[in-house]
Formats: C-alpha cells, structure tokens, sequence
C-alpha cells in the first residue's frame, strides 16, 4: 500500500470516531482541534512524528517494508 492510500484509510477511521475525538486527540498531540481537522480533512498531511498517537487513537498498527529497488532485494519488515 501507498503512504496516500494509507492516509486515506487513516483519515477515513478517523473522520468516522465519535464526538470528541477531534479535541481529545489535539490534546494529546499538544494541536488545535484545528490542526487534527486539517488532517482529517486532507488539507495537512499525517505528520510521520504523530503517526504513532494517532494510530494509537485509533487502535490500528503498522508494519513498514523496506525494499531496495535497484537490486529487488529481500523485505525488511518493522513492525
């Protein structure tokens, strides 16, 4: 999967917690409720330093797969 298309489905989970999500999750992040909606909404990136909480909000993993593309070597996953 794509970063983007992984944001999307982190957005989507997101976009779809109940009421207080938002300010619970800008308060854990030390943001505005305002920064957390710009992420929901698309118009800021997923942060890679807030990934963590906010998966963790979410109550979602990820695994990460390094892969050299000039020599199509083994994965490396990190979980």
């Amino acid at each position: 999967m794509k970063w983007n298309d992984a944001q999307d489905d982190i957005r989507t989970r997101m976009a779809t917690q109940p009421r207080g999500y938002q300010a619970q999750l800008a308060e854990q992040l030390q943001k505005t409720p305002g920064y957390v909606n710009q992420i929901i909404t698309g118009r800021r990136p997923i942060p890679l330093e807030h990934l963590d909480e906010i998966l963790a909000s979410l109550n979602m993993e990820y695994d990460v797969i390094l892969r050299d593309r000039d020599k199509g070597g083994v994965d490396k996953t990190e979980a």
